[in-house]
């Protein structure tokens, strides 16, 4: 991907930087929207996940 912005006309390092801030909230912020996702649905269930008994 920095391959391509330097061919465009980008510095190095200003490809760098763009792909790694890039990178950083492609993956960083989902992981943290997701597990703040499952800890909020956790909790809103009437007693959680603990405990619970297998359905047959």
């Amino acid at each position: 991907m920095a391959a391509t912005f330097v061919s465009a006309g980008m510095t190095a390092v200003a490809a760098a930087a763009v792909v790694a801030i890039y990178l950083l909230i492609s993956y960083w912020a989902v992981l943290i929207l997701g597990w703040t996702a499952w800890a909020l649905l956790g909790l809103s269930v009437p007693g959680g996940r603990r405990g619970r008994q297998p359905s047959r």
